[in-house]
């Protein structure tokens, strides 16, 4: 196997099948874009669970846990979910 000596060597391929991906807020969202091509991130944060960090602060600030009480609770809820 040869080594990649020039620059040429490091050409990019894009991927035929994938459109090009292109982010907006909702305010510059340019009104021409289809519907089916916009995904609202804000949305999308919304539905995502709680991360597992963020979980164990609000057990430990909510009910008073300590640290480690809270990490068995979030670890444990979490190998439940596999």
């Amino acid at each position: 196997m040869r080594d990649k000596e020039r620059l040429h060597d490091y050409r990019f391929m894009p991927e035929p099948n994938l459109p090009p991906l292109r982010l907006y807020t909702m305010e510059t969202l340019p009104v021409d874009v289809p519907a089916e091509q916009v995904i609202n991130v804000d949305e999308l944060r919304d539905k995502m669970p709680e991360m597992p960090n963020v979980q164990r602060r609000r057990l430990c600030h909510t009910y008073g846990l300590l640290e480690e009480h809270s990490n068995t609770l979030v670890v444990s809820y979490h190998q439940s979910l596999l």
